[in-house]
């Protein structure tokens, strides 16, 4: 409860209006700081206190800061002219209470922090001037000003546009690697048109999972976000987009929208079974009967595969146990033989033939009592999820 000495604290406090009246920003409704200043004031002369108001530009507590809200709203008007976006927040940094304001606000704990009121202000003030939303809710640009030296800096909301891809050629990563410097994967492919298109700083393809290298990603496709880092533009033309792509004759797309950021860990998260194309081969010619009999026998089992070795280094090294849905016989023709493959999620299918020196258990390989190889591999479908 508020006492006498408290009421001559403030009074003696020697802050300007505004700040007076932020000490007690949650009594009351529809007023401003200023305004419920100016109340307080009244208060106190009223019970003879006479409070020593200061000048706000040499106030102790808020320092004039919100005397240079308008200057502060050209420059960063400025810097946002050449970016499209609808809604946006006001952040601030760089603001320690003073102990003369933390004092006053043990002493009366009614009030607001400095940064809150003016994050709130000068949102007012610039969603007035631009004509956009000052949102809390998913903004599309975040505006931070350090209130030391009043610079600012922005933050971009990415724009995300979901769709399926195929990957129609062989030797082709998935992603950018470190060392790189052809523009030929398949984030690239997408990325790269997308990125000219919306004015973007960088891109990021994340997908349902990946294919090797020299794996074909063929039937309906693969699921994929691309997210689009700080865009001048937040429209996109889908088509044209999806046109270009096309065009280059290595990778398809389609099926695209703009979704929100949720989509990515969605999409990353997602388990679905994959259904393989692969053609295998031996050193001699295949015994048909032994081979169906051993591709028969594969159906339906669960297998347990240590991290292959070819992805040791990168991988942890684990033991996973894993479904074989269903697998068939195409073809057997001499030392060559076509095999169609549903595993379950995660499944390294050139393990599961080969046998992987025995880090797959049961393989194809094993299971014909011969080694065998896969000489090409196609994704054929990534199955709906249940």
């Amino acid at each position: 409860m508020t006492n006498w000495q408290d009421l001559e604290f403030l009074s003696s406090s020697n802050i300007c209006q505004r700040c007076m009246g932020r000490i007690f920003a949650k009594v009351g409704h529809g007023l401003s700081n200023p305004e419920r200043g100016e109340k307080v004031v009244f208060a106190l002369n009223a019970l003879g206190l006479h409070p020593s108001i200061s000048d706000e530009q040499v106030c102790s507590i808020c320092k004039g800061i919100f005397l240079n809200l308008r200057n502060l709203c050209a420059p960063v008007e400025d810097a946002l002219k050449h970016y499209e976006f609808s809604s946006f927040l006001i952040g601030s940094e760089n603001s320690v209470p003073s102990e003369l304001e933390k004092d006053l606000e043990s002493r009366f704990g009614q009030g607001e922090g400095l940064k809150k009121e003016f994050n709130r202000e000068f949102g007012k003030l610039l969603s007035n001037r631009m004509h956009k939303e000052a949102s809390q809710k998913d903004p599309d640009v975040i505006i931070t000003v350090n209130l030391e030296y009043l610079s600012f800096r922005f933050w971009f909301k990415s724009l995300f546009i979901q769709g399926r891809y195929r990957k129609l050629v062989r030797g082709i990563p998935q992603t950018r690697w470190i060392i790189h410097d052809r523009n030929d994967s398949v984030e690239e492919v997408i990325g790269l048109p997308a990125k000219n298109m919306v004015g973007a700083e960088n891109f990021f393809l994340h997908a349902a999972g990946r294919e090797d290298v020299d794996v074909l990603m063929l039937g309906k496709g693969r699921e994929f976000v691309l997210e689009l880092s700080s865009p001048r533009s937040r429209t996109i033309d889908l088509v044209e987009l999806a046109r270009q792509v096309n065009a280059s004759g290595s990778v398809e797309i389609e099926d695209l929208q703009v979704v929100g950021k949720e989509q990515v860990e969605r999409v990353k998260s997602s388990r679905n079974d994959k259904t393989y194309l692969a053609h295998i081969e031996s050193e001699r010619d295949i015994d048909p009967e032994r081979f169906h009999r051993a591709v028969s026998e594969l159906s339906g089992k669960i297998i347990y595969q240590r991290t292959p070795l070819r992805v040791s280094g990168r991988r942890a090294d684990l033991v996973r146990e894993r479904v074989v849905k269903k697998a068939t016989t195409l073809s057997v023709d001499g030392s060559h033989a076509v095999v169609e493959i549903t595993a379950e999620a995660g499944t390294y299918i050139k393990e599961l033939v080969n046998g992987d020196e025995g880090r797959t258990n049961p393989s194809l390989s094993g299971l014909y009592g011969s080694s065998l190889k896969v000489e090409k591999l196609d994704v054929l479908a990534i199955e709906e999820e249940t």
